[in-house]
């Protein structure tokens, strides 16, 4: 069995591989699948593909997208791993063509390793039992509430990261600056009495526009190369 991870929080992606190893399961992870994902698949050539959905270069939900269009990997199945957890983001997912849509909180890692066995048709490995965990004597066992209160805490935090980073590549953030960059640059060479203030001030915006979108590939290029 190889599992392919795209996850581009560098813990998380430490704590599958980890996990993975442990229970002797080939696995290789990408911090995003960039501008190619087909090829990163037929490359590592995967039994099964662990996708996030918010990453910098590329969604998983459109990295799903092309993996199931092209012949060559569309049998190969793909779990979105995600803490998008809205009714909306798991019907899109499955429609897309996920095999199963995991909310991350909801899981420790133990279980989506099983949760990808079973989807191949594999014997589960063994949970951790008590006496495996490594406890403390002295330390007071947790309140219930306590317990419910730390959860939903990282839930918040981990909903409110993968909302940043979608805001920041986000196509809304991109026009917003986009537009504020040639109003400042107007504003500018009106002030500096410009011949054609118009037009000048285009210059810094689709500057500013092209480097929104060349740096996707430029980034792409510079991993593919280390």
């Amino acid at each position: 069995m190889k599992v392919l991870i795209f996850e581009d929080d560098p813990l998380l992606q430490e704590m599958y591989v980890t996990k993975y190893k442990q229970c002797k399961i080939d696995v290789v992870a990408y911090s995003d699948p960039s501008l190619d994902p087909v090829s990163i698949v037929l490359k590592e050539n995967p039994d099964i593909v662990s996708m996030d959905v918010v990453m910098p270069i590329m969604s998983g939900f459109e990295a799903l997208e092309r993996i199931k269009q092209d012949t060559r990997t569309t049998k190969i199945p793909v779990i979105l791993l995600t803490n998008l957890g809205q009714k909306e983001d798991i019907e899109k997912g499955m429609a897309l063509g996920a095999t199963d849509y995991m909310i991350k909180t909801n899981f420790m890692p133990v279980q989506v390793v099983n949760r990808f066995r079973k989807t191949l048709g594999l014997e589960p490995v063994a949970e951790p039992t008590r006496t495996e965990v490594p406890t403390i004597a002295q330390q007071p066992k947790p309140k219930p509430e306590q317990v419910h209160a730390e959860i939903a805490a990282i839930k918040e935090r981990n909903q409110r990261v993968e909302a940043d980073k979608a805001w920041e590549t986000s196509w809304v953030r991109r026009g917003f600056i986009t537009v504020a960059t040639y109003v400042f640059a107007l504003v500018w060479m009106l002030i500096i009495k410009n011949d054609q203030p118009f037009l000048t001030a285009f210059i810094p915006t689709v500057g500013y526009f092209l480097s929104t979108v060349s740096l996707a590939s430029i980034k792409h290029r510079w991993m593919r190369g280390r």
